[in-house]
């Protein structure tokens, strides 16, 4: 017996799915990291993460998204003849690029210009304690202002929207759950790389800053799906071309500005070697890649059965 489901409530599934372990996985890692913060555990964690992140996202970005471009490009050519240059998707994912350079400028620009969401309003001092000649930081916090954090954390968290797009707009069963898998790791580690930075501001910051991040990725799922939900035109298709584009455009961008960049830069992800990332880098690619096998296989023996029985003749 086939097991079908509608294609609208497979997608809802996967939208509470990715929030619900993306919040969870966030607050975990929030209360956790608070009673263990500092330690070497805990950078050594931090560290594990972020390669694993870049390693997904280089299977997500090299073996799903980038692989699907001459796919829907051959798709549109059929039903309407050559693509544009106006709606290439390959231009496209240069502009989708460009805007995710602009996000990140801005986000930047306005953490340096507004005391109330930069680390300069965090004062340190120093104090040393009778038992350690090792010096205890003592971090006093600044309320701040919590929907200027919220906004902040929206922008931050932009790229999320376009990382769901793609799920919401694919119609196939079988390619929504290859690209699925993946992305549902992805964003376990993502939202345990989101917290940990969030450490230095109060608690309650932090949660709404992870509950923020956790619901864009589901957003940007429903608005691709209810594009694709309409009737079908010509306009309509050149739009999801472009989408396309945008959205493999800033997968890429993030998978190497803002996760391998960081990764190799940041003073917090020097927990082991560069050896020991480049591995755990390729370690994280390796799973991307073997889901993505995995799920082929199971649905081209799934195929294979339904076609064995669909031409079953029986005396």
């Amino acid at each position: 017996m086939d097991f079908d489901i509608n294609i609208g409530a497979w997608k809802l599934l996967m939208c509470l799915v990715l929030f619900a372990s993306n919040f969870l996985a966030g607050a975990a890692t929030i209360f956790c990291f608070s009673a263990c913060a500092g330690s070497k555990q805990a950078k050594m964690i931090a560290t594990l993460a972020q390669c694993l992140t870049a390693g997904i996202f280089f299977g997500v970005t090299f073996m799903i998204m980038i692989p699907e471009i001459p796919l829907v490009i051959e798709a549109y050519d059929k039903k309407y003849g050559t693509v544009s240059i106006f709606i290439n998707p390959y231009m496209h994912c240069v502009f989708g690029i460009l805007m995710m350079m602009t996000i990140d400028a801005v986000s930047r620009a306005w953490k340096k210009s507004d005391p109330e969401v930069s680390d300069s309003d965090i004062e340190m001092s120093q104090e040393l304690t009778e038992a350690s000649d090792n010096p205890v930081v003592v971090v006093e916090k600044t309320k701040g202002t919590l929907m200027k954090y919220a906004l902040f954390t929206m922008l931050l968290s932009f790229h999320s929207l376009f990382e769901g797009l793609p799920l919401g707009y694919k119609t196939d069963q079988t390619e929504m759950t290859k690209f699925f898998v993946p992305m549902l790791l992805h964003k376990l580690l993502e939202a345990f790389s989101v917290a940990a930075a969030g450490l230095n501001e109060q608690k309650k910051h932090s949660m709404l800053g992870s509950f923020i991040h956790s619901i864009m990725t589901p957003i940007g799922c429903f608005f691709g799906h209810f594009l694709v939900s309409g009737t079908p035109s010509q306009a309509m298709d050149s739009f999801l071309l472009i989408l396309n584009g945008l959205s493999t455009g800033t997968i890429t961008y993030i998978a190497f500005m803002e996760v391998l960049v960081d990764l190799m830069t940041n003073e917090k992800f020097e927990a082991i070697s560069e050896v020991f990332k480049i591995v755990w880098v390729f370690i994280g690619f390796l799973v991307t890649v073997g889901m993505s096998c995995a799920i082929e296989a199971v649905e081209k023996t799934r195929s294979l059965e339904n076609s064995l029985f669909g031409n079953a003749t029986f005396a």
